[in-house]
């Protein structure tokens, strides 16, 4: 018979759900997400990508970003991934769509840790318990400003649980095995290939190195168990164990190449995209090149936020961040690691106290991933720390980040060691439920555990008396020197009086949890025990999780800043600036030294700081909020750079300041032209706009000469280096003579040999605008089409990258060299001046037609097909297999 669900079991769900939903209530009563990238970058994203996908099925090319960029190509769009598809489908606003994608995903991260903690067979208590800290732990609660990595975060325990769980029983029937080993590989691969479609890949590749080490080290454990249980004089058995240890080993390692090769399969499109466009961005560099690989690397001293909530601080709406004064501190993946006090304190006795009833891989698996997460905090770093030691070496050097990127290839084109802290939190939680399964099992164990409470009480007591004698020392001797404290250019300046007031109160807080867990651990009498009911279990059980529901809830509620999706949009229309009709804007500041923002938020602090942070963003276009005004913007915020840009820019940053204002000036007027800049959107730090008494980014925007975006030339030259184009355009001539990266022909006329074209076809007048060839004209049709009539070979040039999978059609409306009205001519698109393209048009009258046809497009949808077919094919057979494997058994 099947089990039932049992009413405790639907209470049980129903509370971690109606936990869950609190603790993120802000975004069911009409207010959304203001922080970091889900406030300016993916908020307007998805907005984009949900519009174009109504009219396209599959969406290729981005035109509002920069001179154009692959809309595949970068993961983090979501293009193709079916729940981005389903959230964005509903009839509501943008801002309501994201906010049901971030919640659906925080109760799939929940639902996948329960059922991995069921997996490992853990008690009803510790399921339900891994399913409420895992979604509430600020490593991964903290995701939800990071969209794409709260859906790798999500499935990742779905990847575990089916690649990881626990081998099927040599004893099962063997047709049960291939039934259990045929789902394994399919919800398997089709959770790796949810991730990878969500946008996170690196979780996948994560999930991948996870469990082919940890299936190495299990099968391991277990030959060791078995080697020493056999008897040393039976040769027969210790062959018989050798072939069974091999024989799990290759199953495991089957099973998860089997499940990768289906994930690669169904997430094919997305996967040729990001990799071909990967290959030409910056993160294609060494990883001694990268100087943004070990950015957001944990420091050490966060792991005291395993057992506090707010030991350092908290860094909004107020700035109340007081790590900020340690050296090194760097900057911020998440408010906080917590996930409740007794998952910080199931670790330690974990770790101090072990076990050998039982295979746990997941505490060796915590104590990894957040040493991988440590990034640049390195064995190096360590002995930097003492002065004049190894100080111009790599600090990350020694470390377990750095040695993933030596060793696994590839891996140093991802980025941010934090990315390791879901694995950790995911690991933690398995310890946390395992713990709570277990340390009940003798009265010794709950002697040794209360021991350690009573010092943690000790040490938390202490640490509330330094906080006590900070708090005076700082009122009484540092505001009267008036110690100059950091300053945040959003949240202000660091408020240290109330971080003390905070720190002492999360303190508290924590000694309050210990003394929840101290009551718990209590042995029970020889009294109680005989006349205990039989209803005692549930009420121990309810009371632990009704403790770790108060402790993430408190912690979490307000762990990332929300702002009203009414109030903000009110305050963003009443401060944008006119709209001025363009093709594509420059967005620049005024004043370097100002900066972007407001100077007033730097001087003070405010508790509606969230709301004018996420209303300046929208009205700046700061990150991809010129998405949703479906406005291009040379120089934006995307996930993945070309690094032909990365170039630009960083030569551009090193030749600028050497020039003077008017060579400056010239250089701007000519990258304008050359780009087809028609518009400038510019910050002003040294203003700001008011609006219900608080203030806001001072925006203006104005219309420049109107540039065309393509023209034609009849002289060109190869491309040298970056640092060249650079200087030629600070010249003001680069806009005349295109530069081919590629190799080109030759053209009919030469120039002259200064750079200009023969015939005079270099405007002398102040805009620097070139003169059309007199013997060739151009007409636009559209972006992607035109009509060229010339009597020479001439060049036609358009401001749009070209990324490789452009090509040009050009069909012949009759001329010299094309005598048949109608011919047809696909022709070469060549990349200009490492930014642009251009093709080469013969004598003639033609037109000219663009278009975006990726060489991986119809192979990966085949390939797509097939890996949805075989999952189909695998569960269906899975289900066969099983049914006639009961039907078999008596």
């Amino acid at each position: 018979m099947k089990p039932r669900i049992s009413g405790i079991q639907i209470a049980g769900v129903a509370f971690v759900v109606g936990v869950i939903l609190a603790t993120v209530s802000p975004l069911l009563s009409g207010k959304r997400i203001a922080f970091r990238d889900s406030s300016h970058f993916y908020l307007p994203l998805y907005e984009y990508v949900a519009k174009r996908t109504q009219h396209e099925w599959m969406p290729l090319w981005n035109p509002l970003d920069q001179t154009g960029i692959p809309l595949i190509g970068e993961s983090s769009t979501a293009v193709l991934y079916p729940v981005r598809h389903l959230a964005y489908s509903l009839p509501i606003s943008p801002e309501a769509a994201l906010n049901a994608y971030l919640i659906f995903h925080l109760l799939l991260a929940s639902a996948g840790a329960g059922w991995l903690a069921r997996r490992w067979s853990m008690t009803s208590l510790g399921v339900a318990a891994a399913s409420l800290v895992y979604p509430l732990s600020g490593s991964v609660l903290g995701l939800m400003s990071n969209p794409p990595f709260l859906v790798g975060a999500a499935y990742l325990p779905w990847a575990l649980s089916w690649l990881l769980g626990p081998a099927p029983c040599s004893q099962m029937q063997k047709r049960k095995r291939t039934a259990a080993w045929l789902r394994s590989i399919c919800f398997g691969g089709a959770s790796l290939a949810m991730m990878v479609l969500g946008g996170d890949p690196q979780t996948a590749l994560h999930v991948v190195l996870v469990c082919g080490f940890l299936s190495f080290v299990q099968s391991f454990k277990k030959q060791c168990r078995k080697t020493i249980s056999d008897d040393a004089n039976s040769q027969a058995i210790t062959k018989q164990s050798k072939g069974g240890y091999w024989q799990r080993l290759f199953r495991q390692q089957t099973q998860l190449v089997s499940a990768c090769c289906l994930a690669a399969l169904i997430a094919a499109p997305q996967i040729a995209a990001s990799w071909h466009w990967s290959r030409q961005s910056d993160r294609a560099s060494s990883a001694t090149e990268r100087v943004d690989l070990y950015d957001f690397s944990v420091p050490p001293w966060h792991l005291a936020e395993l057992i506090s909530p707010r030991p350092f601080g908290h860094p909004f709406p107020i700035n109340l961040r007081i790590s900020k004064l340690i050296p090194g501190d760097g900057r911020m993946w998440t408010p906080s690691l917590y996930a409740g006090f007794i998952v910080g304190f199931a670790l330690i006795c974990r770790l101090l106290f072990r076990r050998s009833e039982a295979t746990d891989p997941f505490a060796m698996l915590a104590v990894i991933a957040m040493l991988l997460s440590f990034g640049h905090f390195g064995l190096v770093w360590l002995l930097q720390q003492l002065p004049g030691t190894l100080q111009d070496t790599n600090s990350a050097a020694g470390g377990l980040y750095w040695a993933l990127c030596q060793i696994v290839p590839g891996y140093e084109s991802f980025r941010y060691p934090a990315k390791w802290l879901p694995v950790f939190a995911i690991a933690a939680s398995m310890v946390t439920g395992r713990w709570l399964s277990t340390f009940q099992m003798s009265h010794f164990r709950i002697k040794r555990e209360r021991s350690l409470l009573l010092a943690l009480a000790g040490l938390l007591l202490v640490s509330v008396g330094a906080i006590q004698f900070a708090s005076w020392y700082w009122t009484q001797q540092a505001l009267a020197h008036k110690v100059p404290v950091p300053r945040d250019e959003y949240w202000g300046p660091l408020n240290i009086a109330l971080a003390i007031q905070l720190i002492r109160t999360s303190l508290l807080w924590s000694l309050l949890m210990l003394l929840g867990v101290l009551w718990l651990t209590k042995p029970k009498s020889a009294t109680s025990q005989s006349g205990s009911s039989r209803a005692r279990p549930y009420f121990v059980s309810a009371a632990w999780l009704t403790l770790i529901a108060v402790d993430c809830a408190f912690s979490g509620y307000n762990l990332i800043p929300m702002v009203s999706i009414e109030r903000e949009r009110q305050v963003a229309n009443q401060i944008t600036p006119p709209k001025v009709p363009s093709t594509r804007a420059l967005r620049t500041q005024k004043d370097n030294d100002a900066g972007v923002w407001p100077e007033g938020w730097r001087g003070s602090d405010s508790p509606n700081r969230a709301l004018q942070v996420a209303a300046s963003e929208r009205v700046a276009w700061f990150g991809r909020w010129h998405l949703a005004d479906n406005q291009a913007v040379l120089n934006s915020m995307v996930s993945i750079k070309s690094k032909h840009w990365s170039d630009f820019w960083k030569e551009a940053n090193e030749v600028l300041p050497a020039l003077t204002a008017s060579e400056r000036d010239r250089f701007w007027r000519s990258l304008q032209q050359w780009l087809a800049v028609d518009a400038i959107s510019q910050v002003d730090g040294r203003k700001s706009m008011a609006a219900d008494g608080l203030a806001y980014v001072f925006v203006t925007r104005r219309k420049i000469n109107s540039q065309p975006m393509a023209r034609l030339a009849t002289n060109w030259q190869q491309a040298t280096t970056m640092n060249a184009l650079v200087h030629d355009l600070a010249l003001g001539d680069v806009t005349t003579v295109p530069r081919l990266n590629d190799p080109a022909p030759e053209p009919e006329k030469r120039s002259a040999g200064n750079g200009q074209l023969q015939g005079g076809n270099v405007n002398s007048q102040s805009d620097g605008e070139p003169d059309r060839p007199k013997d060739c004209q151009l007409t636009q049709i559209n972006n992607h089409h035109f009509r060229v009539t010339n009597d020479v070979t001439c060049l036609l040039v358009r401001s749009i990258f070209q990324d490789g999978n452009w090509t040009a059609t050009i069909r012949s409306l009759g001329g010299s060299e094309a005598e048949d009205r109608g011919e047809e001519r696909f022709v070469e698109v060549l990349q200009s001046s490492f930014l642009n393209q251009a093709v080469q048009v013969p004598p003639g009258d033609w037109e000219v037609e663009f278009t975006y046809r990726p060489f991986w497009k119809g192979p990966s949808l085949v390939a797509s097909c097939l890996g949805v077919a075989i999952f189909s094919i695998g569960m269906l057979s899975s289900v066969a297999i099983s049914r006639s494997a009961k039907k078999m058994s008596p």
